[in-house]
């Protein structure tokens, strides 16, 4: 099973509109979500804090610019 870091921020428009997607999306594909809040992590916030949303699975990256529920889709078939 395929496993997608999510990098995302409390009180994120954006990042609230991605995962809802994904919650629809994990009806209709095998995939979990590891959630990884960018203000919890030195590393992350310093790689991501102007990309968020960020989707994330193996080298593969859907930044936030790109999301929409047909670009994840797309993201997540690709995965599989």
């Amino acid at each position: 099973m395929k496993e997608i870091n999510f990098y995302y921020r409390e009180q994120c428009q954006l990042c609230d509109e991605a995962l809802d997607i994904l919650s629809i999306l994990k009806n209709l594909y095998t995939f979990q979500i590891k959630m990884c809040n960018i203000n919890l992590n030195e590393e992350w916030f310093e790689r991501y804090h102007l990309e968020i949303p960020v989707l994330e699975a193996g080298n593969r990256r859907l930044l936030g610019n790109e999301i929409s529920f047909q670009q994840i889709e797309s993201y997540i078939k690709s995965l599989n």
